[in-house]
């Protein structure tokens, strides 16, 4: 439900400081908490309104005059209705016509037929409802940051001709070899080579028990290794562990997906899309989370890419039962890369903002006249499956399965 206030906090905004390279873990802002202080306000401003609302409603009931319950009703509505009407002109300046939109006008048409209590009770609700939705979402946005910092910056990885040194944990690759003394965090996602251990892996599995480890054992990065030295065979390093993956959920609509899994079925999808060429990532800047979709195409292997776009939004709804609210077919090569050459999101989302995607085609949900859950509505109106499309997302369903 999108709420009068900003976007809410999610997952999405840990993606905009986080890297898709190898185990670059977001950077903590020292700032004040994203919102807390306009958060507060708007708590505070609707109990007051509830207050007045509840003291219009025991005027009515003591007093017959209608003059005395319709004073602090009326004031109720204005101070809970406001911010929905101001929310809802933003919203239709900006070509968007949702939820914010619906409810002020419900607000308004209840006060101009002189429904002071029923135009404030409205809006009350509507504003609780989103104040609730916030403080979840902040809670688990607080419990995924508190996640990530169980990452360790550093690994003891053991050399080939004997011996160790101590390296970026984000420098690790399968195959690697790293030593784990009790009190410390394993780097990295593996399997355990030599030695035995208590493992408390509280955080990620949830078990309120430690669990013992032997040679051959599953063990994952983040974790706490209690009792003896172990030595790990990494098999999973930086934004393919399980903590890397937690780090760039993508929450959009109510619904969780990791960008990695979005990624692999856009690429997978259809011959023209090369691999390590799609950028999935949420855009928090309007009155509800978008998911966007970047796609990098060489150009000279088609001459009509509406194909291309119809198969990923049809594709990707299927598989991840995600609509995406925006296709953008790029040039290749023009994706911000890291060094090893894989898709830096965060970095994808800036040029998004900024509008420096080097566009080849595109699709914009809004610029159909579908918004807040038109979505559905745009998956609903897609082209006829051709034969190309069809064999990519039986090929993508069953790779999934």
């Amino acid at each position: 439900m999108a709420t009068v206030s900003p976007p809410l906090p999610s997952a999405a905004a840990i993606e905009q400081g986080s890297r898709h390279d190898a185990g670059e873990m977001p950077e903590t802002p020292a700032a004040a908490p994203r919102g807390s202080t306009l958060l507060k306000w708007q708590i505070g401003a609707t109990l007051v309104g509830g207050t007045l609302l509840l003291c219009s409603v025991i005027a009515q009931l003591l007093w017959s005059k209608e003059l005395y319950p319709a004073i602090p009703a009326a004031l109720a509505m204005l101070m809970l209705g406001a911010p929905l009407v101001y929310a809802a002109i933003q919203d239709l300046l900006k070509g968007e016509a949702g939820m914010n939109a619906l409810v002020a006008l419900a607000v308004i048409g209840a006060a101009a037929t002189g429904k002071y209590q029923e135009s404030a009770a409205i809006a009350f609700f509507m504003i609780v409802s989103g104040l609730i939705e916030k403080r979840t979402a902040i809670g688990a946005e607080a419990s995924i940051e508190s996640l990530i910092k169980l990452s360790p910056t550093k690994a003891a990885r053991l050399r080939e001709g004997g011996g160790e040194e101590m390296v970026e944990a984000k420098v690790l690759r399968p195959g690697d070899l790293v030593r784990v003394r009790p009190g410390d965090n394993i780097p990295a996602d593996g399997r355990v080579v030599t030695g035995t251990s208590t493992i408390n892996q509280a955080s990620i599995t949830g078990e309120s028990l430690p669990v013992d480890k032997i040679a051959g054992d599953e063990v994952f990065g983040g974790t706490i290794n209690l009792t003896g030295v172990i030595d790990v065979e990494v098999t999973k390093a930086g934004a393919d562990t399980l903590l890397g993956r937690v780090k760039d959920l993508i929450i959009v609509r109510g619904v969780n997906r990791y960008p990695q899994d979005i990624e692999l079925t856009v690429e997978e999808c259809h011959e023209s899309i090369p691999s390590c060429a799609a950028a999935a990532f949420a855009d928090v800047s309007g009155t509800r989370e978008k998911l966007i979709l970047a796609v990098e195409v060489q150009r000279s292997l088609e001459d009509d890419w509406e194909p291309v776009i119809q198969t990923i939004r049809r594709v990707v709804t299927q598989v991840h039962e995600l609509p995406p609210d925006a296709v953008y077919l790029v040039r290749y090569g023009s994706l911000p890369k890291t060094s090893s050459g894989k898709i830096q999101r965060h970095a994808c989302l800036r040029d998004y903002q900024e509008g420096n995607l080097r566009v080849v085609a595109k699709w914009e949900s809004w610029d159909q006249g579908f918004e807040e859950a038109a979505p559905m509505i745009a998956a609903s109106t897609m082209e006829p499956r051709q034969s190309a499309g069809e064999d990519a997302r039986r090929r993508v369903v069953g790779k999934k399965q």
